[in-house]
């Protein structure tokens, strides 16, 4: 007499997923970013940051806006904003990096609308969701929402994940003595 034995699945090896860039980004940038991000205080705002993508990371050198109509509750570029947009950048030797903009409340999650809206989402672009019209900052980002692309959609990064991911970089530093 035999004995079959039910053979047992091999165990699922995970997938290697290549590391996530870091975004770095000056202050300089940063607080450009803030000024067109905030600049209504009455509708949402868009702004894109233009850099250069390399093998430790991301670079952001400029912050961009775009044209766009805007209202309390969205904003919508155009083919043509958004072409002036890509065209100088590339001028530049630069490409479209992230996408932020501000939502009126505190809520910082994706919509719909922001999925399907987001400029070129392509793996690892950041689109940023920046609270109350960006009239508190952006700071450190941790009460913006920062939503990754992987995979095919949007998700939105965990505090751990935000602090590993951008980095600001000052602007200037000074080791000169008193």
């Amino acid at each position: 007499m035999s004995f079959w034995k039910k053979p047992t699945p091999a165990a699922k090896i995970p997938e290697r997923v290549a590391p996530r860039p870091r975004v770095f980004v000056p202050e300089s940038v940063l607080a450009k970013t803030e000024h067109l991000i905030a600049s209504t205080h009455e509708h949402e705002e868009v702004v894109y940051w233009a850099g250069l993508e390399g093998p430790h990371g991301i670079v952001a050198v400029s912050a961009l806006a775009p044209e766009a109509d805007t209202t309390y509750g969205s904003f919508d570029t155009t083919a043509v904003s958004n072409a002036v947009a890509i065209q100088w950048a590339a001028s530049r030797g630069l490409g479209i990096v992230a996408q932020l903009h501000c939502h009126p409340d505190h809520r910082v999650g994706h919509s719909r609308g922001d999925d399907l809206g987001a400029l070129m989402p392509y793996e690892n672009f950041l689109s940023i969701v920046v609270p109350h019209y960006g009239t508190s900052g952006m700071g450190d980002f941790q009460t913006s929402g920062v939503h990754r692309y992987e995979h095919g959609r949007f998700r939105r990064l965990t505090s751990d994940e935000v602090t590993a991911t951008i980095v600001v970089v000052p602007t200037a530093a000074s080791f000169r003595g008193p």
